[in-house]
């Protein structure tokens, strides 16, 4: 028993300033939930599980999850086991609640997993601890752990295989950097937007970190990676596209024909741009609403057979719109480039500006409103009044600032070496991490979504204000050790 006592003790006096944030957001996040009313049935209609276009019914997983989970093609599987497994713990009745207090708990880890990581890159112990408070602060977090969909859940996965990744750095033990990878499998197979090509440059990375270890890390990331691809080749065989959604094309339309109004996408068609089918309907109405265009197939599996977008026709619909807007985008390509960057605009604005979250926004209205001057959203709108500008806050220049510098100074160190280059990578791989992750989300958000762009910037937010203040501090030398980090802060009292 003392011996337990001594570990514990030992625990909290080398750990206590990721504790404290832990402990501090979750009061904070409890506080919200029961006294504030934060709440995933706020939204008079975004207050169910089976409302989201992302979910399957839960009905039917009752009756056979396996079952429905190898007939999704909308999604990855992950997210949809996640809420089954609430529901199946806690019953219907206290589902979302269950949910909510999980996802608070996963958003507190999240936050206490900050400090290392800015200690592990700046070096600042100070610095680095007041750095994190401020960012686990942010209210986002708080509106988007009473949210019902998987955008918490993947901010702690991005933010679970940083720290995974910085712990093989100061410890080398490899089964930490399989972990690293298993956990960007995770995400893969949580959010489509995570596309089993990032795991390419994830294994590189992996290889080079690994160094004389490069074999068996190797094969262990390739056994981690095989549910992955696995999932990938079922819905290549199984429906005829490889990714983890079937929705991509119908995506890439509404970026591509944003802003067109109906007359000029019919004249698109009379020119024989594009197809009738297109501009006949909006790229998610329901799927029956395509049945008079040929879109009619039937499906004996219950998953597959209702009229919601994981139907059995929204993968030829998709398909169609893809095809189409590949044709648009050649025949205008200025006009898609400038939907792209509206999208860059859309995707800086606050990440609660999103309409699901709108009631909850304003239960929390006086953190909100601090925020909004850290962010930049007041600045924003006095110079958009003032000077007709189109800024939407501090991140159109978070964004890239961080990954340009880092860029510049790897560059400045490592100039022509080829072992340089290696040195540096070893020495800053958690910061060239980030930076790789952010320009990734980034372009995927900006390429193929038009609208919701600053739900999907959540998932890397902390990942970018973390890169701002790094930013500010040199690169790591590479002749830096596992394990040379500076002291934590000293233990209180």
């Amino acid at each position: 028993m003392n011996k337990v006592k001594q570990i514990i003790t030992a625990c909290v006096a080398r750990h206590w300033p990721a504790l404290l944030l832990f402990g501090i957001h979750l009061v904070l996040g409890l506080y919200y939930m029961h006294g504030r009313g934060l709440s995933m049935t706020s939204d008079p209609k975004a207050n169910s599980w089976n409302f989201f276009w992302q979910t399957l019914p839960m009905d039917a997983m009752q009756k056979d999850l396996w079952g429905s989970l190898w007939n999704l093609h909308a999604q990855p599987p992950l997210f949809n086991l996640y809420g089954f497994l609430i529901h199946r713990i806690v019953g219907p009745t206290h589902h979302l609640v269950a949910q909510h207090y999980v996802q608070i708990l996963l958003g507190s880890a999240m936050c206490g997993m900050f400090y290392p990581l800015l200690k592990h890159m700046i070096r600042r112990p100070v610095v680095a601890f007041i750095a994190a408070l401020v960012i686990s602060l942010n209210p986002v977090i708080f509106l988007y752990e009473a949210f019902i969909l998987y955008t918490l859940l993947t901010a702690f996965l991005v933010v679970a295989a940083l720290f995974m990744l910085m712990r093989y750095c100061e410890t080398t033990k490899l089964s930490r950097l399989v972990l690293f990878v298993l956990l960007i499998n995770a995400l893969a197979l949580t959010r489509s937007a995570y596309h089993m090509i990032l795991l390419i440059p994830i294994l590189v990375l992996g290889g080079i970190l690994a160094a004389r270890q490069w074999r068996r890390f190797l094969i262990l990331s390739l056994l981690v990676c095989l549910p992955t691809l696995g999932w990938y080749a079922k819905n290549q065989v199984k429906f005829g596209f490889f990714g983890a959604s079937s929705w991509m094309g119908s995506n890439m339309w509404r970026s591509v024909s944003a802003d067109y109004s109906k007359d000029e996408l019919r004249t698109f068609h009379k020119q024989g741009v594009v197809e009738f089918d297109a501009v006949a309907r909006k790229y998610f109405d329901p799927p029956s609403s395509f049945r008079d265009l040929g879109y009619n197939k039937t499906s004996d599996v219950d998953v597959l057979s209702r009229d919601d977008y994981n139907n059995i026709n929204m993968i030829d619909i998709s398909m169609m719109h893809l095809r189409n807007a590949k044709r648009l985008k050649k025949h205008d390509p200025k006009h898609y480039h400038a939907n792209v960057a509206q999208a860059y605009r859309f995707l800086c604005k606050p990440s609660n500006e999103t309409r699901p979250l709108t009631i909850n926004t304003h239960r929390i209205m006086p953190h909100v409103h601090v925020a909004s001057y850290l962010n930049g959203r007041k600045l924003a709108s006095f110079l958009n009044e003032r000077f007709n500008t189109r800024f939407k806050s501090f991140y159109m220049a978070l964004i890239p600032l961080p990954l340009v510098v880092l860029l510049i100074r790897a560059v400045i160190r490592a100039r022509l070496s080829w072992q340089s280059w290696i040195d540096t990578i070893r020495a800053n791989a958690v910061a060239i991490t980030m930076a790789g992750l952010v320009f990734y989300v980034t372009a995927i958000s900006c390429l193929f979504e038009y609208g919701e762009n600053c739900r999907f910037k959540f998932s890397i937010e902390a990942v970018i204000l973390m890169l701002t203040v790094t930013m500010c501090f040199p690169l790591r030398k590479p002749d830096s050790v596992a394990g040379d980090a500076p002291d934590v802060i000293s233990t209180p009292g």
